[in-house]
This record gives C-alpha cells, sequence and structure tokens, in this order.
C-alpha cells in the first residue's frame, strides 16, 4: 500500500514536472523560431479600448517589415510600418515618417533609443522577440499557461503574464513603473497574454489588460513571409518618395513652436465645462497668472508631470496662480474621474476642448501656456520644463 502510494506520488511529479517543461518548450521553440529571423514582413491589427468604459477606440492596420541584419546598436533592426495614412521607418540611423494626406515626410537622426517613436515599435515583432529570453529566465515574471483557443480557425496556445510594479517597455524590456498608463491594478501589477500558433510557434496576439483587467490594447499578427521583397530604397527617406516635402524634425518643432499664439499677444477666449460641474471662461477669470496643460489619458509626459503641476498648484495658489488640466481629445467625460481619481490630479480638469485646441494650435501633449490678467500669453512650451515652467511663473508673479 505504502509502495503503490509512493508510485502514485512519483507519477504526479512527472506528470506536473512534465507540463512545466512542455509549457517552457512551446515558449522556448517560439524563441529559437524569432532569434533565427533575418528579415520579416507581417500584417498587424491594433485594437485600443477605453481603459473606462472598455469601450473600441481605434482599430488600425499595419504593414510590417523588419531588417534584422542591420549592425545598428540602437534596436539591431531597421523597419518600415506602412498605413493608410502615414508610413513610418527607420535606416538603421534616421528615422522618417510621412503624412500622406499633406504629402509630407518628417525626418530625425537616431542617436539613441529615445529618439525613435516607441510607439511605433510597441507591441511589435520586434518587442516580443526581445521579451521571450527575458520570460524564459527572469523569475518576475509570472507566467500561467491557459486553456488552448481557436483564433481565426488557428489553434493557439496562450499564456498570462503577469508583472509587479514592473511593465514591459517599448523596447521589450522591463522597466520601472511610473504608473503612467491606465494598465496598472490596484495591486500594482501589469497584466498581459502571449498567444501562440501551435502549428508555426509564431505569437498570434498579444493582449495588453487594463487595470479592470479588460483588454485595453489587443495587436493581432498574420500574413508572416520571411523572405519578403521589399524596394529598399523604401527604407531612405532620401529616395522615397520625391513629390513629398521634407522637413526635419527640428525645423518641423521651430514651426510648431511659431505657430503657436505669439508670446505677449491675446490668448483667444475659450469658455469649457469642468469636472467640478460648472463652466470657466478665460475672460471671466480673476488670477495673476493661470496655467494650462493640454493633457490626454495615457500621455506619459502627461502623467510624469502630475507631481510636480500638484506641487506648483499649491505653491503658487495665494500668490494667484491658477492650474487648469484641459482635455482635448475627447467630447465629454466619460472615463476621466475615474482617470483623475487613480492618477491623483489635484489641479481642476475642463474637458471638450478640441476646437479650443485647434485655435491653440495644439498638436501634442503635453503642451503648456502661462497667460497673464491682461489675458496675454507669456510663456508656451511643448513638454514639461520643470525648472523653466518655474522660472517664468515667479518672473510672471513679481
Amino acid at each position: 500500500m505504502e509502495l503503490k502510494s509512493t508510485f502514485s506520488t512519483l507519477i504526479l511529479v512527472i506528470l506536473i514536472y512534465g507540463c512545466s517543461n512542455s509549457d517552457q518548450d512551446i515558449l522556448r521553440m517560439t524563441n529559437n523560431r524569432l532569434q533565427k529571423i533575418t528579415t520579416v514582413s507581417y500584417q498587424a491589427k491594433i485594437e485600443k479600448f477605453d481603459s473606462y468604459s472598455v469601450e473600441l477606440i481605434s482599430s488600425d492596420s499595419s504593414s510590417v517589415f523588419f531588417d534584422f541584419n542591420c549592425n545598428d546598436s540602437i534596436i539591431g533592426a531597421k523597419y518600415l510600418f506602412s498605413e493608410h495614412k502615414r508610413d513610418m521607418g527607420f535606416d538603421g540611423s534616421t528615422a522618417f515618417y510621412t503624412i500622406k494626406e499633406k504629402k509630407q515626410l518628417i525626418y530625425k537622426s537616431v542617436n539613441s533609443y529615445d529618439d525613435l517613436s516607441p510607439s511605433v515599435l510597441n507591441y511589435s515583432i520586434l518587442q516580443i522577440r526581445n521579451l521571450l529570453p527575458q520570460m524564459l529566465r527572469d523569475t518576475s515574471f509570472l507566467i500561467n499557461r491557459q486553456s488552448d483557443t481557436i483564433i481565426n480557425k488557428t489553434q493557439c496556445d496562450q499564456y498570462t503574464i503577469a508583472l509587479h510594479n514592473q511593465e514591459i517597455g517599448f523596447d521589450g524590456k522591463l522597466t520601472e513603473s511610473h504608473n503612467s498608463l491606465n494598465t496598472r491594478d490596484d495591486n500594482g501589477d501589469f497584466h498581459y497574454k502571449l498567444i501562440i500558433d501551435k502549428k508555426e510557434n509564431l505569437p498570434k496576439q498579444f493582449i495588453v489588460y487594463s487595470y479592470k483587467k479588460t483588454p485595453y490594447r489587443i495587436v493581432s499578427f498574420s500574413n508572416f513571409n520571411f523572405s519578403p521583397k521589399i524596394d529598399i530604397s523604401d527604407l531612405n527617406y532620401t529616395k522615397r518618395d520625391p513629390d513629398f516635402v521634407k522637413t526635419s524634425s527640428i525645423e518641423l518643432e521651430i514651426a510648431q513652436q511659431k505657430s503657436f499664439p505669439t508670446i505677449s499677444t491675446n490668448a483667444k477666449d475659450w469658455s469649457l465645462p469642468s469636472m467640478a460641474g460648472n463652466t470657466i471662461q478665460l475672460s471671466k477669470l480673476n488670477s495673476n497668472l493661470i496655467l494650462l496643460e493640454f493633457w490626454f489619458p495615457g500621455c506619459k509626459g502627461c502623467a510624469a508631470a502630475i507631481p510636480d503641476l500638484n506641487a506648483i498648484q499649491k505653491k503658487y495658489k495665494s500668490k494667484g496662480l491658477q492650474v487648469f488640466g484641459i482635455e482635448y481629445t475627447r467630447e465629454d467625460s466619460i472615463g476621466l474621474a475615474a482617470y483623475i481619481s487613480k492618477m491623483k490630479i489635484e489641479f481642476p480638469t475642463l474637458y471638450s476642448a478640441k476646437e479650443m485646441a485647434r485655435d491653440y494650435k495644439i498638436s501634442v501633449a503635453p503642451t503648456y501656456f502661462l497667460i497673464n490678467n491682461q489675458d496675454k500669453v507669456v510663456y508656451k512650451r511643448i513638454g514639461f520644463l520643470r525648472e523653466e515652467l518655474i522660472n517664468e511663473i515667479e518672473k510672471n508673479l513679481k
């Protein structure tokens, strides 16, 4: 009886161990397949959901090309993403994107990963290729294999991934969380799912979950081709799109700054609803100085500035500074109250500001304006520069 019990226990251990090995083997086979790729093209479908209403916000498709023979030390690959309205590429030293409707191409020299547009690479094959070796060796990843699933008539393995106080960065490496997106739950955990085609051992879907553990972003992969035919000149911004106007990113930023209401000119009046339930109108404000921040949920730069803006409001409120955050991408306030609470935004938030944002020539976030008590613009800046902003506030509150 005792021998039978021991034998049964041994069989159970072997089964559990074998199952565990099998799970790891699937990830290893997928990793091996991705590491051996030299060039690849595929179709990517990106679906984005609102974290609060769980409604589909957008669904975009891209034709993607990667060349992993690239010798650059930045990402180790050249790439081209082609969409209906734009192309985005990197030739190993220079990145570019096009605005097809305007026949415009913007380019910039790349010296580090930060010089690229990271969101382009988010949950791409490059990112998953960088991610899998870490998943196989790093105990920070809490990985669980789920029941098999079928996607587009394809049998797939699926794995849930949990990370505590760390998130998957744009480069596919772990990064410390700054609570900058709507994807960390109340325990500080980030949740993902990797779905793998059983037959091909290739990624089928990568899912990022919101703090509600509902899909925040779903990226689907299809039509892999490992010997793609691509005109290499499409990666060279100087040779492609001969009828497009080519502009450097530095020239574009200068043009954007100039397009703002100029310093010392009157700021155009506006009236916007507040999350407090009242309406705020610029011309009726009785303040020595007004700071406007144009932002939207999920903007990393906006989120990073929140603690400093909270502190700035507290320090200078008694001297006549009023701070307003202006959410300019939405028509209504659905989901904003939960986001504001989660991100601990302490200054008033205004919304339904699309028309105002057009008047103020807002194209990126965060963007800041200081307006004095004569309704004149005294400071404008794309991006948050703490010391510069504080100096301007103090100068204009004297």
